[in-house]
């Protein structure tokens, strides 16, 4: 009995570290979501700073439009933190941190792993 006990013991142990590793993993993947949704968010800003809101008078000039729909949305998104975006949103982040996630688990030249 004494050994089925301690195999208990050590199962529960090892189930408890390997949740706090994922919670863990969750926690960082959240904050690099956060850092990816700020560094969009500053692009963006320099992005429409570089805009010209006038009339063109000229065609063909190389000049590319963006629809109202798309700039409103961009412009309340990246004046959004991200713990207010909605869950649709903060998975377009995630999507980015998870890139990280994977280079970071992968390794530098799969010698090095960090996570």
């Amino acid at each position: 009995m004494y050994k089925h006990s301690n195999r208990y013991k050590v199962e529960s142990h090892n189930k408890r570290m390997k949740e706090k590793e994922r919670e863990k993993e969750r926690d960082l993947r959240e904050e690099l979501a956060e850092l990816c949704h700020e560094q969009w968010s500053s692009w963006m800003e320099y992005l429409f700073s570089k805009c010209d809101y006038g009339t063109l008078r000229y065609t063909n000039v190389g000049v590319m439009y963006i629809s109202k729909k798309a700039v409103d949305r961009w412009k309340r998104q990246m004046n959004t933190d991200y713990k207010d975006l909605s869950e649709e949103e903060k998975d377009s982040d995630r999507k980015e941190a998870d890139k990280f996630l994977g280079i970071m688990r992968e390794g530098y030249n799969n010698e090095r792993s960090i996570l």
